[in-house]
């Protein structure tokens, strides 16, 4: 990668990291204001600064950018040679279920005969957009195909996924939290549906209908191809005959017709799922996946056989 002639070794927001040859991208956080760092970064090496503010000077060129956060996401996925091109992304994101919804869905996804990765609290937590443009690109290097992330309200609101060409985004529940972060409940909200927002052309959105808020994440979308789900009569896909006793089953009753994403039809069907979960809310979880899975083109008796196979969801690894 090259800026201005000069070949880029390196991109980062921490003055700390820059090595010779490194772009340094000045970021104001609550905290701490990259800007503030800009003559150690040029003392480590770095070549090119960007920031918000104006600043001259220096000893290197400094480029102004209205939004350094997004000016970082879209240096790291240059660089790293747009590590998610060629691979399929699925995003989940919602205040609860994010972490069982995003194990289920890797789950049918691996007994499809995919090779899957999953980022969030079950593995790899990311912290900074660094770290996931750089492990999307290790993750390309061994032929990894499905890539299934927990979307935070954070990682949204800081750009953290600014970039990322998501083929699917998922909504589980949106319910009152983080307003430290957020400030108000429609903050949290618009965050939250910048996700959906961010999808291209006919990429699949999959919302929980039995929530308020969840047909708020589509508002003025033309984009997305849309599946809903939950107990709600109106949903795409839906569930009945639920037993939530010892282990939890039910008929995923398919209401309206789904095209998946290579144009087959799954007509109005119903069939049956029988799982070691419990709780109505994995009902929830779980058509959400189903949903996911059955746009992909995983057959339902992979889906069936994968729920039988699901003893718990782990916390850790």
């Amino acid at each position: 990668m090259y800026i201005n002639d000069k070949k880029i070794k390196g991109i980062t927001c921490n003055s700390k990291k820059v090595n010779d040859g490194y772009v340094f991208v000045a970021i104001e956080g609550k905290k701490i204001d990259g800007n503030d760092f800009i003559d150690e970064a040029i003392d480590n090496g770095a070549i090119i600064i960007f920031t918000n503010k104006d600043i001259y000077n220096k000893r290197i060129p400094i480029v102004k950018v209205k939004e350094p956060r997004k000016k970082l996401a879209k240096l790291l996925n240059e660089f790293y040679e747009y590590p998610t091109k060629g691979l399929i992304i699925i995003g989940v994101t919602g205040t609860n279920g994010k972490t069982t919804t995003t194990y289920l869905i890797e789950r049918l996804f691996k007994n499809a005969g995919y090779k899957t990765a999953l980022i969030g609290t079950l593995g790899v937590k990311i912290n900074d957009v660094e770290t996931l443009y750089e492990l999307f690109s290790e993750l390309k290097k061994i032929d990894i195909k499905v890539i299934i992330l927990e979307v935070s309200s954070h990682a949204l609101k800081f750009d953290m996924t600014y970039g990322v060409d998501f083929d699917a985004a998922i909504h589980t529940n949106i319910e009152v939290d983080h307003l430290d972060l957020h400030k108000s409940f429609d903050d949290y909200l618009n965050t939250r549906k910048i996700l959906f927002d961010s999808l291209r052309r006919n990429r699949l959105a999959v919302i929980n209908i039995d929530d308020e808020n969840g047909t708020k994440l589509l508002d003025g979308n033309k984009n997305a191809l849309t599946i809903t789900y939950g107990l709600n009569s109106k949903s795409s896909v839906t569930a009945s005959s639920i037993n939530i006793q010892e282990n939890l089953s039910f008929s995923v009753c398919i209401q309206r017709s789904i095209f998946t994403i290579e144009e087959k039809e799954y007509f109005s069907q119903e069939f049956n799922i029988s799982t070691k979960l419990s709780e109505l809310y994995n009902v929830y979880n779980s058509l959400a996946a189903i949903s996911c899975a059955l746009y992909f083109d995983i057959d339902i008796d992979i889906i069936q056989n994968s729920f039988k196979e699901i003893e718990g969801i782990p916390r850790e690894i």
